[in-house]
């Protein structure tokens, strides 16, 4: 496969088959009430969490990567599809191929000790085209996963120009030895590829890790492509994993654990901006049956006013032709004090228009199917434009406390509503 377009793919397997009436039955259609967002018909889409395209590149030299990821399996599997995605978020660029073709290898173990080697065309190894997508056979598993059970991947890349692989920490907390999530990352010029061999390599880098495009399988269960700037992208996150879950930024803290997930957000990256950038990122999307979203951000510190914003927000939606969560927009305040109290805190200049567009969203005045209420958990009142003491440390980000906040307040609502 060479570009990547939506013609490529197996119409099918991207929207559903049609019922009756000619409808797709595969995902919601847009404009259908949110309480019907938990009844998804069988469709093929993501099932795993923890899925997303590269954002990094190495040097020319570093030619090969060996990594190990964990993920937790959202519906029942007795076969697997593995994607990888050719090129990586670039920030302020967008979608930037490798710059060469790249060859993959991967295995699925579970339980532990039970490792399935996953072949592409029957092969243990595939190859790619520059800026291509590479999808693995549907490989059966010689153990079933059950739904909620936690599996491990091991991973192998080599590419000429300098491997692709994803910023940001993930589990492999510890370098020397193999950590006790068993996710690991090493890069090279000529690593060894263990894939198959149930071997995990000491971790070289507490700071990178690597994880599949996507993981596909057929399921009943909602999922949800995530998409938005930096408070969503594990490559400069505030954040810090808490779990062995690895759940870390807005979305993914809410909705992680409970649904099947793919992280599209790319730092520093405005709305305006990733309209003309979706390319890869459409294609992945098709996969899931639901988009959350917390783009706007950046907008407004481009200047970009509320009725520019909303409009972006209605094409973002028609674009991905899903169900669509937005998040409300979190504050941007300097402080004389580290953020340390809010009587030291002056808010930014755009407040009075991340006020409109919040409030906005909040009346329904886009379309958007669902709210997620992000920003009244991190604000010491509503519009105030002040971060409550202690949950920032630059006065844009949120710290893991106010991650965490968000996540306590957010995601037994998702659940509620989506089952």
């Amino acid at each position: 496969m060479g570009e990547i377009n939506l013609q490529d793919f197996n119409v099918d397997e991207l929207r559903g088959v049609t019922d009756s009436s000619g409808k797709l039955r595969g995902f919601l259609q847009p404009g259908e009430s949110v309480a019907s967002w938990g009844r998804v018909p069988l469709y093929y889409g993501v099932v795993a969490s923890r899925c997303a395209p590269p954002s990094v590149q190495a040097g020319a030299g570093n030619n090969t990567l060996q990594g190990a990821s964990r993920h937790v399996a959202f519906e029942g599997m007795d076969e697997i599809q593995v994607c990888y995605a050719n090129k990586r978020l670039s920030s302020g660029v967008g979608e930037v191929n490798a710059g060469a073709s790249a060859t993959y290898a991967c295995d699925v173990e579970y339980p532990a000790g039970t490792v399935t080697t996953i072949t592409f065309g029957a092969a243990t190894t595939g190859t790619v085209e520059d800026g291509g997508f590479l999808r693995s056979d549907k490989t059966k598993l010689k153990a079933r996963i059950p739904r909620g059970a936690t599996f491990m991947m091991s991973h192998y890349q080599a590419c000429a120009a300098g491997v692709i692989y994803h910023g940001g920490t993930g589990l492999n907390n510890v370098t020397g030895s193999v950590p006790l999530s068993r996710e690991t990352f090493v890069y090279g010029a000529a690593v060894a590829n263990l894939v198959g061999t149930g071997n995990k390599p000491n971790n070289q880098n507490a700071s990178v890790c690597f994880k599949p495009t996507l993981i596909l399988g057929w399921t009943t269960r909602p999922s949800f492509a995530i998409a938005g700037d930096s408070k969503q992208d594990n490559a400069v996150l505030h954040d810090t994993v808490g779990d062995l879950l690895g759940l870390v930024g807005e979305s993914q803290r809410i909705i992680g654990a409970s649904y099947a997930h793919v992280n599209l957000a790319m730092t520093g990256e405005a709305l305006s901006e990733a309209l003309g950038r979706y390319t890869l990122r459409q294609v992945l999307a098709s996969y899931c049956s639901n988009v959350i979203s917390n783009y706007g951000r950046n907008d407004l510190s481009n200047g970009r006013t509320a009725a520019q914003i909303m409009a972006d927000i209605s094409t973002f939606r028609v674009l991905l032709g899903k169900p669509f969560a937005q998040h409300t927009i979190t504050p941007v305040s300097t402080s004389t004090d580290a953020w340390a109290t809010t009587v030291n805190q002056t808010t930014a200049v755009n407040n009075a228009a991340r006020i409109t567009l919040n409030d906005s969203l909040r009346f329904g005045a886009s379309g958007i199917d669902y709210l997620v209420e992000v920003a009244d958990s991190v604000e010491t009142a509503r519009n105030s434009g002040i971060w409550k003491a202690g949950y920032t440390a630059d006065g844009t980000h949120q710290l893991q406390v106010a991650f965490k906040s968000i996540e306590a307040d957010q995601s037994a609502r998702f659940r509620a509503l989506i089952g």
